[in-house]
């Protein structure tokens, strides 16, 4: 469900009005248990295993579906559209004037799996801080399973992307010239570890390397 609160002042009184309004996401699975007017999806999101598989197979034996779409975490805004999104169903654009549910959004047909849904720093980004790295806006895998054409810019606003970091870490569109043939080193670095794996083993690549090339998980 989605929870507003409106803020409007009164000029004739010099006080606000604070109106509140709420709706559901109007999902598929929503769509569903509003025709049969009761729930109609087994939990399956927490219990005993058998129980969780045997509620998987049966909902989607009945509704084509493991589970619900709840999409009740998260609210993103882009491209002036508003979307609501959970981590187990795509977004869907909502109208903030009216909070009726649109349609998924699914990228223009290249998108059909979760977005996350809790906003974040990337580990690349927070990386290139640690070790006073530069980043140069990077290229989306097209050669793999991915069937998108999209490149950073088509999903990404890259200016608002380099202008929202620049306290933090300096961003390129591209490699410099200078450095097009430069010394370089491809590093399948490691997540999830403490401050001294990148300051001393990834940093220190700097005393051989002008270009190094940082490999992660996903399409970057």
């Amino acid at each position: 469900m989605l929870h507003a609160l409106y803020f409007k002042r009164d000029d004739d009184r010099g006080s606000w009005v604070i109106s509140y309004k709420n709706r559901y996401v109007e999902t598929e699975t929503f769509t569903i248990e509003t025709k049969l007017n009761k729930p109609g999806f087994l939990p399956a999101l927490a219990g005993d295993a058998p129980a969780i598989i045997a509620a998987f197979l049966l909902n989607s034996l009945r509704f084509g579906a493991v589970n619900k779409h709840m999409s009740n975490t998260n609210v993103f805004e882009h491209s002036g559209k508003v979307y609501a999104i959970a981590e187990n169903y795509v977004p869907q654009e909502v109208d903030i004037s009216t909070w009726e549910t649109v349609c998924n959004w699914d990228v223009n047909g290249t998108w059909d799996r979760p977005f996350t849904s809790h906003p974040k720093i990337c580990d690349m980004v927070a990386v290139a801080r640690i070790i006073n790295a530069t980043l140069v806006i990077p290229e989306l895998d097209k050669r793999s399973f991915w069937k998108d054409s999209s490149n950073f810019s088509d999903v990404f606003d890259e200016d608002h992307f380099i202008n929202a970091l620049s306290n933090d870490v300096k961003i390129t569109k591209k490699l410099p010239k200078e450095l097009a043939t430069g010394t370089r080193a491809v590093k399948h670095f490691r997540s999830l570890f403490g401050m001294d794996y990148y300051q001393d083993e990834i940093a220190s690549m700097w005393e051989e390397y002008e270009v190094r090339f940082l490999e992660y998980n996903g399409r970057i």
